[in-house]
């Protein structure tokens, strides 16, 4: 008879491997993606044959039709693939030298998932399943010439905003649409990060973008500040910390980050005096500290 001194050690690593293969399972079960072994296969799949320039394994792999948006010149420009065919004419220009190297460089463990699918940690091509629950490329976001040279951030931009934030508290200051009358009760403990070269929101976030910027631009909002009331003479605008008289980091300037993606604004922050930055939308103020 096999004594219990044997079978216990058995027991906890079946047990242990059970758990391991439940975490895998739902790794990215938000992406309607039931089996997440299988998933990994299919993209070690593609990635070895995009690294080994193998392109007509990739056009297999590939979903169509699909629209994307190229460089042409100075501007964007739209591109219909409908076929293996139109994909090999523009292999070149939809898998540029940077997304060859940023799938070389990403290992499955790399992957993130949200219900759009499963990506890159930059955002740069989109993966999931078909109607016929077939994995396949989504989409492929494509950079402009312009977006790929290094944007300067200026020198008086507070680098303290970069980095990864937890909404911690979330205050009501004045009346919300009905469809965001829950807003605090969604986005409390969910997470954004703030970087030099992307932003990027938990999928609830979705008024902050709710995906990943892959090129992002900051600008700055500063005023100097007057006398701190609820007055809209006072120098502040609704949504600015200053106008529910909370105290900001800077003494004596009033200072807001703009975050922007594809020329459009995705969010405004600022920094509290208790150094918690503080976002402003549809009479909700969003409080994050920095993780």
């Amino acid at each position: 008879m096999t004594s219990w001194r044997y079978k216990l050690p058995l027991i906890l690593t079946l047990s242990l491997l059970f758990t391991i293969s439940a975490a895998l399972a739902d790794s990215y079960s938000v992406a309607g993606i039931k089996d997440s072994i299988a998933f990994n296969r299919f993209y070690e799949q593609l990635r070895a044959a995009v690294v080994h320039n193998n392109r007509t394994e990739v056009s297999k792999l590939f979903h169509y039709p699909m629209d994307l948006t190229v460089p042409g010149g100075a501007f964007q420009k739209p591109l219909h693939i409908d076929s293996a065919k139109s994909l090999l004419k523009n292999y070149e220009l939809i898998f540029s030298a940077t997304l060859r190297n940023t799938l070389q460089k990403t290992p499955p463990k790399f992957l993130w998932a949200n219900w759009q699918g499963v990506t890159t940690p930059d955002g740069s091509i989109w993966l999931g399943v078909n109607d016929k629950q077939q994995f396949t490329i989504i989409t492929i976001n494509v950079p402009s010439a312009k977006a790929l040279r290094h944007l300067p951030i200026r020198k008086d931009f507070p680098k303290f905003i970069f980095g990864t934030w937890k909404i911690n508290e979330i205050t009501s200051v004045g009346v919300h649409d009905i469809k965001n009358a829950h807003l605090d009760q969604v986005a409390l403990g969910k997470e954004f990060g703030i970087y030099k070269n992307k932003i990027a929101c938990d999928r609830h976030l979705k008024w902050m973008g709710g995906w990943i910027c892959s090129h992002p631009r900051y600008q700055l909002k500063i005023g100097q500040k007057r006398a701190t009331d609820r007055d809209n003479k006072s120098g502040y605008h609704k949504g600015d910390l200053g106008y529910y008289a909370i105290p900001d980091k800077n003494p004596s300037l009033h200072i807001a980050a703009i975050c922007i993606c594809d020329k459009k604004t995705m969010f405004t922050v600022e920094v509290a005096a208790d150094n918690r930055l503080v976002s402003y939308y549809d009479g909700w103020l969003f409080f994050a500290v920095k993780k």
